[in-house]
């Protein structure tokens, strides 16, 4: 039987056997599972001969084709396998020549993930640049474990997310660490009397009872002196106007 498959269409890992015809395409008789949508593109011509009776051609992912007969593969390394373009992972450049890797845009499955991933990293090695943020969202955890095993690190995570890094240049890493502190504010509130408003701790720690300034924490993104203002009007009910800094620690 002498067979030709040309335009093949590869993005996946089985295909069927196709019955004895001159020419066979591959978008007609091959069926492709586990890879995203796309990330195979472009089509090349091929001409895949067999002479011996009931046996088909399929590419094989190591090169050349594996010649299927009788349940038994054998790899035929008389025949060159094609080259497949891999695709880059959409992402941008930040200002300190780093690469911040778009969330929204990673392939869906795991071996398209880890082709671009690799392709990608080669690709902007070469352009010389240097920290890559990957940012993971909650729904896309299964892409986790396959960055960790391209060397990148955990650096932090919120809810609905994990971000991981990767520093490319043979040199310590300038990266910024992750955020490892909570800024606490005590508000020393003083009325024209010179009297000063003090609260009586409710906690349930040994330090119940006890009459403090109004205290607590900065929330996220929140400027000190709003802050200030905020915790002394939840604690007490009065309202503020801050006026400078007194003491840091």
């Amino acid at each position: 039987m002498e067979a030709a498959v040309k335009g093949w269409h590869f993005s996946g890992l089985y295909c069927q056997s196709y019955s004895e015809k001159p020419r066979v395409s591959w978008r007609e008789s091959c069926s492709f599972q586990g890879l995203s949508r796309g990330f195979w593109r472009k089509t090349l011509p091929l001409e895949v001969n067999s002479s011996e009776p009931n046996s088909s051609s399929i590419p094989s992912l190591r090169g050349g084709y594996v010649l299927r007969r009788k349940g038994i593969q054998v790899l035929s390394p008389h025949i060159s396998s094609p080259s497949v373009p891999v695709e880059f992972l959409d992402a941008w450049e930040d200002e300190y020549d780093g690469v911040v890797i778009n969330p929204e845009n990673l392939p869906s499955s795991a071996n398209a993930f880890a082709s671009a991933l690799r392709a990608s990293m080669s690709n902007w090695e070469l352009k010389g640049k240097r920290g890559i943020w990957l940012k993971i969202l909650l729904e896309q955890a299964d892409l986790v474990p396959i960055a960790i095993q391209e060397g990148f690190n955990f650096h932090h995570a919120e809810p609905g997310y994990v971000m991981l890094t990767y520093w490319l240049p043979n040199e310590p890493c300038l990266l910024p660490a992750s955020p490892s502190h909570q800024i606490g504010i005590g508000g020393f509130v003083m009325n024209h009397k010179r009297e000063v408003l003090v609260v009586k701790e409710k906690c349930p720690c040994s330090c119940s009872g006890v009459w403090k300034l109004p205290t607590g924490y900065i929330n996220k993104s929140e400027e000190i002196f709003s802050g200030a203002v905020r915790e002394v009007k939840e604690e007490t009910g009065i309202d503020t106007i801050f006026l400078e800094m007194v003491a840091f620690r």
